[in-house]
């Protein structure tokens, strides 16, 4: 009987630190939230060659859905980002490469999200288009600089927009 009892309450203490560590806050995630925040506050420097855009190419760009400028800018972000290559010599198909996809997708989401954002109108149009010409210089100027901190943190937050956004403004471009 008292074997009974002794093992009962052995039993019982178990259980409870059992249950305790398992609705403790773990130092693992602790630490993943302080590297997260920690990733979003480090600041990149990337070199802007982007020229103000010409009348002349601003009037050949189609009515893009967050102005004439962002339209050229778009344009030549696909044209720097979505390459098409040739799979074997004398094959006619091609394939499409995507060169940095963490950016790409981030400027893909970002477009989605402003564009939700205009539409349900949380920002103005004009407040969307200085927003999304920034992160378009930003990935433009990305395209030959050594990035992969960025990428990784883009990678990091691919699910949270918000984030993507606060990294975008964490990049400061410098004009050559």
């Amino acid at each position: 009987m008292n074997k009974k009892r002794i093992l009962t309450v052995v039993l019982f203490i178990s259980c409870i630190i059992v249950n305790a560590k398992a609705f403790s806050p773990d130092n693992d995630d602790l630490k993943k939230e302080n590297k997260a925040k920690e990733e979003l506050t480090t600041t990149w420097e990337f070199y802007s060659i982007i020229r103000q855009p010409s009348a002349e190419e601003l009037a050949d760009e189609s009515d893009y859905k967050f102005g004439q400028e962002a339209g050229f800018l778009y344009t030549r972000f696909l044209d720097y980002y979505v390459v098409r290559e040739t799979i074997a010599p004398g094959d006619p198909t091609k394939r499409t490469v995507i060169r940095k996809p963490a950016i790409y997708n981030a400027v893909r989401s970002v477009e989605k999200q402003l564009e939700k954002d205009v539409k349900n109108n949380a920002l103005t149009k004009d407040q969307a288009t200085a927003e999304f010409t920034h992160i378009l210089k930003i990935a433009i100027s990305a395209i030959d600089s050594e990035s992969q901190s960025f990428e990784k943190v883009l990678q990091a937050h691919r699910k949270n927009v918000r984030n993507i956004l606060s990294a975008f403004k964490s990049v400061k471009l410098i004009e050559i």
